[in-house]
């Protein structure tokens, strides 16, 4: 029982992160590249739950949160090139 529940937990986590993505890419491909400045405020979410799932991860000592805390860095210093435009 416990073990199909964490499946489904998995499957339902991987179906997020997917479909995050997807909206992620899209707001960078077609409203942040035409300059929009909501657009940059609306990427802010993807540091954010990246950040989310590492502190999460790694407070529960999961060593993937290591690479969530990666992939934190990394989207945060690319959001955070662009300032002096949108602001």
């Amino acid at each position: 029982e416990v073990a199909r529940i964490y499946s489904l937990d998995l499957a339902l986590l991987g179906i997020t992160l997917t479909a995050f993505a997807m909206l992620g890419t899209i707001l960078a491909l077609i409203p942040y590249r035409r300059g929009e400045r909501w657009a940059w405020f609306a990427l802010w979410l993807i540091p954010l739950v990246h950040g989310g799932i590492a502190l999460r991860m790694l407070t529960d000592q999961y060593e993937a949160g290591y690479v969530y805390l990666g992939l934190f860095v990394i989207s945060l210093i690319g959001i955070l090139i662009p300032i002096r435009r949108f602001l």
